[in-house]
């Protein structure tokens, strides 16, 4: 049988991971899933959705509430200030958190629990005060699924919205971790991109809102394209240089071209949970295999997109589902002179 991890970050990822779940009780009336082997990961820096007494997890009146060991929250213990004062003794931190005067501001906007909010910084912070107990949780979760389906093959599916600070904070060091875990195996991003209309009571957009979904976008194709080498927030390697970060992005959205768009909150990520459904649970082995070459660009030339002098400049690592194109718009990129989507130079490791 096949073995597949499922790791959310952030809300939208936890949503997607309640949604798929909700789904396999639905059609087992069971919380495990015939001729599958899963196992989860749900990480967020709000507790909102880990309450074992949470009723939104139930279903048919039963509750398909993940275990405590399949859920990691990235905000208890990690005292920032004290971080910030000792950064010497913290080399996975130091090397990319900037002027720790900037983050004074930050620092003090936070009233009572810790959470991502909007700011990727931030989140990406949270997350790597936390990340020995992550890699300590996707060894244990793997060896579990190793040792179920006796065979090292797991997939790893990754989903999460750009469009936070938890999830978009935390997508890139996530992927490089993994990868630099397992080298060999199969990761497989799930990504929403922000809605271009989002909600105003209570308002979505308290100001980084597009601009978190942009810089992920930047920040995954520079690390697609091997144009950007992130640092290791475990503080082992200053940083990591890895082959094929990751396999595939799939970016979804709320609207599709005739202007017909869906619940963010409610609608997305049953759509996404009934796409990893059929992947995972429905599709027999032959069709999983045929689209596991096209996540991986197998279908054809899979290079990235160069300029003419053969620099590359987007990877063809990006997908869509449904009835979505993915297209890049061409004339609108060259007509932004002053952007380098894959310069390493004036990348950012975080914003």
């Amino acid at each position: 049988m096949s073995n597949h991890l499922v790791i959310g970050l952030g809300g939208t990822g936890g949503k997607v991971i309640r949604s798929f779940r909700r789904l396999i009780f639905q059609q087992f009336h069971s919380k495990e899933a015939k001729d599958v082997n899963l196992e989860y990961l749900y990480v967020d820096s709000d507790a909102g959705m880990m309450a074992l007494d949470d009723p939104s997890w139930k279903i048919l009146g039963k509750s398909v509430q993940l275990d405590k060991h399949n859920q990691l929250l990235i905000r208890g213990g990690a005292d920032l200030a004290a971080h910030l004062e000792n950064l010497s003794s913290y080399p996975g931190i130091q090397g990319w958190i900037g002027d720790k005067s900037q983050w004074l501001d930050i620092l003090n906007s936070i009233v009572g629990e810790v959470l991502g909010g909007q700011k990727r910084r931030l989140g990406r912070f949270l997350f790597a005060c936390k990340i020995k107990d992550f890699r300590d949780r996707v060894q244990s979760l793997t060896r579990n699924l190793q040792q179920k389906g006796g065979t090292t093959e797991v997939t790893f599916h990754i989903c999460c919205g750009l469009a936070g600070g938890t999830g978009s904070g935390s997508i890139i060091d996530t992927v490089c971790q993994i990868r630099e875990l397992y080298p060999e195996n199969r990761i497989i991003l799930y990504t929403l991109l922000p809605d271009r209309h989002p909600k105003t009571n209570p308002p979505w957009d308290t100001g980084n809102y597009h601009a978190n979904g942009y810089v992920s976008l930047l920040e995954l194709n520079a690390l697609s394209l091997g144009a950007w080498e992130p640092h290791d927030i475990t503080g082992f390697k200053e940083r990591l240089s890895l082959r094929d970060p990751f396999n595939g992005c799939y970016l979804f959205f709320n609207q599709n071209e005739n202007g017909v768009a869906v619940d963010v909150e409610k609608d997305i990520p049953e759509i996404v949970a009934d796409f990893l459904f059929q992947k995972l649970v429905v599709t027999r082995e032959l069709r999983w295999e045929s689209l596991a070459r096209m996540e991986n660009a197998e279908n054809g030339d899979g290079s990235p997109e160069s300029t003419l002098a053969g620099v590359p400049e987007r990877s063809k690592r990006f997908l869509a589902f449904g009835l979505k194109r993915l297209a890049y718009p061409e004339i609108e990129i060259k007509g932004i002179s002053n952007i380098s989507v894959c310069s390493s130079s004036k990348l950012a490791d975080a914003v």
